[in-house]
């Protein structure tokens, strides 16, 4: 409800939320920005995590939750590497196909296989 959004509903092409320490650009696209283009805003970071690029061929960690009624969208998916869910019954549909399994309270070893996986 305040003025930056306001102005994003009334079409305006570009709008700027600009703090002391943060900063958010809200910018209308002509296309799809292709995701090398998009990553290449966090080069100097190790690690990025990213929400949809379904599709795309990068390495995916799946985060399901019970509470949501859908069910694991890892047998969709290339490339999934790992799925962490609160649903014993949903990792059990992925167990046995290459997907490492992580239930939702096993924080520490998800850490662990996301280090490894980096290489560190």
């Amino acid at each position: 409800g305040k003025d930056t959004y306001r102005y994003r509903l009334q079409g305006a092409e570009k709008v700027m939320l600009a703090g002391r320490k943060r900063l958010a650009l809200f910018s209308n696209l002509k296309e799809e920005t292709p995701l090398a283009d998009l990553l290449a805003f966090f080069s100097d970071f190790d690690l990025v995590f990213l929400e949809g690029f379904f599709q795309d061929e990068i390495p995916k960690l799946e985060i399901h939750r019970k509470e949501l009624g859908r069910g694991l969208l890892a047998e969709g998916m290339k490339n999934v590497l790992a799925d962490c869910s609160d649903d014993a019954g949903a990792l059990s549909d992925v167990a046995g196909r290459g997907v490492r399994i992580f239930s939702s309270d096993e924080v520490q070893g998800l850490a662990a296989f996301i280090e490894a996986e980096m290489g560190s």
